[in-house]
Order: C-alpha cells, then sequence, then structure tokens
C-alpha cells in the first residue's frame, strides 16, 4: 500500500513539473514572439508605415477599439504580418520611371490606403490569400501603363475577376503583380514567386495559395535576391500553443489552388482540377480570353 502511495505522488509530482516546464516555456515563448513582432514594427519605414498605422486606425474607428498600431501589429498572423511586411518592402524598393526615364516615386505611392491584410486562410482560394487589398491613388492607370517596371499583361478573366486590369513587374518571378478594378480605384496586390507562363503554371506551383506566401525557404531565397531589407523574422518565434500551427503550416499545408469564380470551372481543389479547368474553358468552349 504505502509502495503504491509513494508511487501516486511520485507521478502526481512529475504531472506538476512537466505542468510547470510547459508553462514557462509557452511564457518565454510568447514574450519572445512580442518582442520580435515589436521589433518587425519598429523596422516598418516612410509610407510602409505610415499606411500600416492608418489602417490600424481605421480598424478601431470600425471595431470600437483603442489599440495602438504596435498592438494591432502584434494581433497579426504570421502569415498577415510577413505578408505585408514582404508585399510593401518589395514595392518601396520598385522606381517607378515614366516615358521620360525620370524617377516618380515608388510602387508603394500608387497605395492611397490599405483595405485588408490578407494572410493564410483555410477554405480560400490561392487568389485570395497572401495578399493585400488596396484602394489607389488616381491615375494609378496610366502611371503603370508607363512605368518601364511593370508591363500590362492578358486582362484578368479566370482567376482575380473582380480585378481585371493585369500589370506585372518585368524581369521574371518573383515578380509584383497589380490586378485593378476597371475603375483604377482598388486593388489586390501579391507577390509571384512562380512563373505564371503556360504551361509552367500548371506544374511549378503558381496555382497553389504557397504561390504567394513569402515563408517557405525556396519563396524566401528567391525574394531576397531581387529585393532587400527583409529578414526571415517568421523563422525566429517560438510560438505560443494557440498559434504553433500557424509557424509549420507555410510548407506543409494542403493548398488550396486559385478560385476562378468562372461559372465553367469545378472547385478547384487541387492542381489536377485546376488544369481539368483551364481545358475546359480553353478547348471544349473555345473559350480562350476565359482560360
Amino acid at each position: 500500500m504505502s509502495r503504491l502511495i509513494f508511487d501516486m505522488r511520485k507521478t502526481i509530482y512529475f504531472a506538476w513539473l512537466i505542468a510547470i516546464v510547459f508553462g514557462f516555456a509557452s511564457i518565454s515563448a510568447l514574450n519572445v514572439s512580442a518582442q520580435k513582432t515589436i521589433t518587425v514594427y519598429k523596422e516598418l519605414k516612410g509610407k510602409q508605415k505610415a499606411l500600416f498605422d492608418d489602417w490600424a486606425k481605421r480598424q478601431n474607428s470600425i471595431n470600437g477599439q483603442s489599440s495602438s498600431p504596435i498592438e494591432r501589429f502584434q494581433s497579426l498572423s504570421l502569415s498577415q504580418g510577413s505578408t505585408y511586411q514582404a508585399i510593401t518592402n518589395a514595392l518601396a524598393k520598385v522606381k517607378l520611371k515614366g516615358r521620360s526615364k525620370s524617377t516618380s516615386g515608388t510602387a508603394i505611392d500608387l497605395i492611397s490606403a490599405i483595405e485588408n491584410i490578407a494572410g493564410e486562410e483555410d477554405g480560400k482560394g490561392g487568389d485570395e490569400q497572401f495578399r493585400l487589398y488596396v484602394k489607389l491613388d488616381s491615375g494609378t492607370l496610366d502611371r503603370l501603363e508607363i512605368a518601364d517596371a511593370f508591363h500590362r499583361g492578358k486582362r484578368n478573366s479566370f482567376f482575380h475577376r473582380e480585378y481585371p486590369h493585369n500589370y506585372r513587374q518585368t524581369g521574371g518571378a518573383p515578380s509584383i503583380q497589380f490586378s485593378i478594378t476597371e475603375d483604377g480605384s482598388r486593388a489586390d496586390i501579391d507577390i509571384d514567386y512562380h512563373s505564371s507562363s503556360f504551361p509552367l503554371a500548371l506544374f511549378n506551383g503558381h496555382l497553389r495559395a504557397s504561390n504567394s506566401d513569402v515563408r517557405p525557404h525556396h519563396n524566401y531565397r528567391g525574394y531576397v535576391k531581387r529585393w532587400t531589407g527583409l529578414s526571415d523574422w517568421w523563422n525566429f518565434i517560438p510560438e505560443g500553443l494557440n498559434t504553433l500551427k500557424d509557424f509549420f503550416k507555410a510548407s506543409t499545408r494542403d493548398d488550396h489552388i486559385a478560385s476562378t469564380g468562372h461559372p465553367d470551372a469545378p472547385d478547384a481543389e487541387s492542381a489536377a482540377a485546376a488544369a481539368d479547368a483551364f481545358f475546359n474553358i480553353w478547348l471544349t468552349n473555345k473559350d480562350t480570353g476565359s482560360a
């Protein structure tokens, strides 16, 4: 009997010890995470910071809150924070030059306000994740049309259907893509880390959500080869229990193919389904524009 009591006490002791260790580890991890995101926020510069601070202020008005910009940045998921910093940093590095070859600001100057920061969202299509939804300055379409840093692509009729105007950064992947509304007032901006050229796009990961996620190593490696000023800070944050899955899912998740919105397209839950949608519209319906 005494042996049983001793074993029970030992079990309880070790259970408490494990709970204490994991408790301190979780608190430490959350503290490190908080400090790291504060550091990342403080690295935002110029228009990059001004746009975020304005968005944070408007979120307070919408939600009846009084969070500071730093607190708002801390509330972002890793995928949102990394997406915001990666896209705005790249935009700030792209100089806009017109026909006269004189510099007229950078690509981030085309944005007047942030509407939404879209990170990883389960169940959403690839063209609805890892991007910024923004309001544009008037005249943005004209400035992109003459800018040598961007070229006009085919109209978006299959993906990004609400944003038909399509401008991609020159020089190949990785590249910034502006998908813009018909009236030129709003845009969906993302970075494509894989070529959008047919037929490569069917097989190289372009149609998957991770195509626009900076966190996978091969995407980040391509990013820093083209644009400077971004550290892979997300790889050095020991996540707390509530956000641990967000840290690991960048390269292991089951990606969703970009949503099409096309009436003849099936739900594209795999590369095969996306390819089937493409060829059905292209060959069966003879709709080369939508394909």
